[in-house]
């Protein structure tokens, strides 16, 4: 299991109240961080994985169903940038069920309104893609992961769920 941790804006927006406790996610990336993101081209919502920063944009049109198109895109994203397909079932599968809780980490949160400056930097003129936009925000360097790249970081991070180091091809 995991947990959305929405902004106080999403979460009045879904209609969660009062979240209550949230429990500690099973999953290997962690609790997946979400907020509004509103451009020019349209109205989207960022998550963002707690753990190793990765980004996934969807279309806000359809709230009620945003949970399942979260599903279905993230598994797309995943195999996009390299993750083995036995490596996405795992952690979709251990992703659910989902919750909802409040926000807790602020680095996690300057990570969101980042990559939401950039995301809206690229879907304004229009002429690219959620998945496009998805891809190169996963590409774009990042402060607190030290300066190294959702999309390496998240393909380490499935790749040794335990948490062993890869130093140079080996356990460290």
């Amino acid at each position: 299991m995991t947990t959305i941790r929405c902004t106080a804006k999403l979460l009045k927006r879904l209609g969660i109240g009062n979240p209550g406790e949230s429990p500690a996610p099973e999953n290997v990336l962690g609790d997946w961080y979400a907020n509004n993101l509103f451009t020019r081209a349209g109205h989207y919502l960022l998550l963002l994985s707690e753990r190793s920063r990765l980004p996934v944009i969807l279309s806000a049109r359809d709230l009620h169903s945003f949970e399942g198109r979260f599903l279905q895109t993230l598994p797309e994203v995943l195999g996009e940038i390299g993750v083995p397909s036995h490596q996405i079932d795992r952690e979709l599968t251990s992703m659910q069920p989902l919750h909802y809780g409040k926000t807790v980490d602020k680095s996690v949160l300057g990570t969101l309104n980042d990559f939401g400056f950039l995301a809206r930097h690229w879907l304004s003129p229009g002429d690219l893609s959620l998945y496009e936009v998805n891809l190169r925000l996963a590409r774009a360097p990042c402060q607190p992961l030290q300066s190294k790249f959702p999309d390496k970081e998240t393909r380490n991070v499935l790749a040794n769920p335990i948490g062993f180091q890869v130093i140079d091809g080996g356990l460290a």
